[in-house]
């Protein structure tokens, strides 16, 4: 267990206007079990955008986790767009 503690960055208005959905993964740790954390804190501190680059932090989220949060997520979306009018 990584016991670091996740330090993202504001990423400059340059950087964000580099980032695509291709390349996210190189600014972002989207699996990581902080990222949460550090979505919190830039949206508490009203930063447009972070940066994972510099985080010593990371550490993966089990792909069993993340196969159970795909499926939570799929079975929420479908209880939604069934009670539509």
């Amino acid at each position: 267990m990584n016991h670091e503690k996740p330090n993202p960055r504001p990423m400059s208005p340059h950087t964000a206007s580099q980032l695509t959905i291709d390349n996210v993964t190189e600014y972002k740790q989207i699996f990581c079990k902080r990222y949460i954390r550090c979505l919190t804190l830039a949206a508490n501190e009203k930063w447009p955008n972070f940066d994972c680059r510099s985080c010593n932090a990371f550490e993966e989220v089990p792909r069993e986790v993340l196969e159970q949060e795909a499926k939570s997520i799929q079975e929420r979306l479908f209880v939604f767009h069934s009670q539509k009018p």
